[in-house]
């Protein structure tokens, strides 16, 4: 159990950017979660959490696209693409 206090959000912006859910901590600090219902997944779908990390700059933690795929793979600096299943089983580090 996380000793950390969480909120859950839906984040979309006036231009459209979208993300799925937006985790924020009482300090601020924000993780982006897109939920992709295939294994394929391309730097597109980093777009929402992309904009959101440029807005929010140092309050930004990570980016995470979750997918039906069986990898889990870095996409730059402090995002991720993780297989849904990495929920309830070990992926090993990163």
């Amino acid at each position: 159990m996380s000793k950390k206090e969480l909120k859950f959000y839906h984040f979309k912006a006036s231009n459209g950017e979208e993300i799925d859910i937006l985790l924020q901590d009482r300090s601020g600090n924000v993780v982006g979660i897109e939920v992709k219902s295939n294994s394929k997944f391309t730097p597109e779908d980093f777009r929402g959490i992309n904009y959101l990390k440029e807005k929010l700059r140092n309050k930004f933690l990570k980016g995470i696209v979750w997918h039906t795929g069986s990898q889990a793979i870095p996409f730059g600096e402090n995002f991720f693409a993780l297989p849904i299943n990495s929920l309830w089983e070990e992926i090993g580090s990163f």
